[in-house]
């Protein structure tokens, strides 16, 4: 036998492969979202709240810069941006983790494993790859859809792959457990991906017998030889993966970031204003928030940061460090949000509409405007639903617990 044979007698076992394959993304998580991961952002967000921050203000300050323009660079660019950036130590080890596991050939064994389940949902095995990938980004994933042979399986694995959470979702997650769960971070993050999941699976089991409904398509896959992942392999695919997220937090999160701050420091009359509960950002946020008070935010900043959302997930932070402050943010946030209504804002993020960018693969990928606007419309609904839900739920409970 070979050492791949060996192997698989445990990695592929009727009853071990399901343990080991839990085993394995649990250890991912702990090591992302674990002690190892948090030391690492809180290091590195300490660097751009503090040194870089600061050091970026006195040269401003040296050149005799206006007091709108510190302001403009300083509480828009850097809070905006570096909120952002600071969950970069924990994407980066999400994504060597899991280009560790491709590399090393045991992707292929997952998609094996998870056949049988994949099946009962109206799926082949195959459309693991693409539904692991939107863990990463939905854009990929979604064009890495075109490996599947059926249309049926591919529509509906596009309408499954937006419930896994992204990466640009991971620094809303962190930045909510970091000031309302520190001392249940893995467990709240853990569960925001199971219920991810298990929407997934609830969206594939309404669709596959209606609108998506057809014959799904044998799976046959050769798996590959265990191997050792090279460190030049490994490099290169982590630095493919991150340099989106660079990419995307240097251009789209610097432009969303200025015009958030410029919304949030102006009135109607362009007058740049003190209290920004009187600015052009908070007259829109007022109009929307309505729409948020049975899930428990009806406030304007939060509508706004969800808005900001629609164009890059990451805006919901850039977009609250703008209005709040980076220096001040978790303590705001543990100020204006109470557990149940930040649970449920975090539910909201998980499952309501992807990027403007995400929509667009969707949209070319779907090929019918009509299953597009279907796509839309079910997301938002099941992310109003699911959010006011477990709000109204969890506040039931703790009244009759209280009482």
């Amino acid at each position: 036998m070979t050492v791949t044979d060996k192997i698989d007698k445990f990695a592929t076992n009727k009853f071990l492969a399901v343990p080991i394959f839990i085993l394995i993304v649990m250890s991912i998580f702990y090591i992302t979202f674990g002690p190892i991961g948090t030391y690492l952002k809180i290091g590195f967000e300490n660097f751009i709240k503090n040194d870089f921050s600061n050091a970026v203000l006195n040269f401003l300050t040296s050149l005799g810069a206006a007091d709108w323009t510190k302001s403009l660079v300083v509480e828009g660019v850097i809070e905006g941006v570096g909120s952002v950036v600071s969950f970069l130590p924990q994407i980066v080890i999400l994504f060597t983790l899991l280009s560790l596991l491709e590399d090393s050939g045991y992707m292929a064994r997952a998609a094996f494993i998870t056949d049988k389940l994949l099946r009962r949902i109206g799926l082949s095995g195959r459309a693991f790859v693409p539904l692991l990938m939107g863990f990463g980004c939905s854009v990929p994933a979604v064009l890495g859809t075109r490996i599947l042979e059926k249309e049926k399986d591919k529509r509906l694995t596009i309408f499954m792959i937006p419930f896994m959470s992204c990466s640009a979702k991971m620094p809303v997650y962190l930045m909510f457990v970091a000031a309302l769960f520190p001392n249940h971070q893995l467990l709240v993050i853990l569960s925001i991906y199971i219920i991810g999941i298990i929407a997934a699976i609830f969206t594939a089991l309404l669709f596959k017998n209606t609108i998506l409904k057809g014959e799904i398509a044998p799976f046959i896959m050769e798996l590959p030889d265990y191997r050792v992942p090279t460190f030049k392999n490994l490099v290169v695919h982590v630095w493919e993966k991150v340099k989106d997220f660079i990419v995307k937090a240097g251009t789209v999160l610097i432009a969303a970031s200025i015009v958030v701050w410029f919304l949030q420091s102006f009135d109607l009359n362009l007058n740049m204003v003190e209290d920004s509960s009187d600015s052009i950002l908070a007259s829109i946020g007022v109009f929307i928030a309505p729409v948020f008070t049975l899930c428990g935010f009806g406030n304007w900043q939060a509508a706004v940061a969800l808005l900001s959302g629609l164009i890059a997930k990451e805006s919901v932070v850039s977009t609250m460090a703008v209005l709040y402050g980076y220096s001040d943010l978790p303590y705001i946030i543990s100020n204006s949000f109470s557990y149940l209504s930040a649970y449920a804002f975090l539910i909201f993020v998980l499952m309501y509409t992807p990027c403007v960018a995400a929509l667009s693969a969707i949209k070319r990928e779907l090929k019918s405007n009509r299953l597009t606007a279907i796509f839309i419309v079910y997301q938002l609904s099941i992310a109003w639903f699911a959010s006011a839900f477990i709000y109204q739920v969890g506040t039931l409970i703790k009244n009759i617990i209280g009482g």
